[in-house]
């Protein structure tokens, strides 16, 4: 006899998401796309962003929300000894928040 209880409302669900997978691997989407770059600074302070369907150019994120316009900068140089060129972005909110806290939001 089966120990599992039929539960009618079990499709309806939320599924539980795993965070740390979650994190895990927009860490890594993050960092390919980066690529040892790091989000400096918003070009314009007072910009408070706007809303796009387009892909973050940070992360590749797919999902619609605030883009801002930040400046990615390298601090290295390249292997004929010249400074890597700052590289102007658009990236989501979750990219910001990992970038200054080194994690994303609960």
């Amino acid at each position: 006899m089966s120990t599992h209880r039929y539960d009618p409302f079990e499709d309806f669900k939320e599924p539980k998401e795993d965070f740390e997978n979650l994190e895990r691997d927009f860490t890594r989407r993050y960092q390919k796309k980066t690529k040892g770059y790091e989000i400096h600074s918003q070009e314009d302070p007072e910009d408070e962003g706007h809303f796009s369907w387009s892909p973050c150019d940070t992360c590749g994120s797919r999902l619609g929300g605030n883009r801002t316009t930040c400046l990615l900068t390298n601090p290295g140089v390249d292997r004929r000894g010249k400074k890597y060129p700052v590289v102007r972005v658009e990236s989501c909110d979750d990219c910001l928040y990992f970038a200054a806290y080194g994690r994303l939001s609960d």
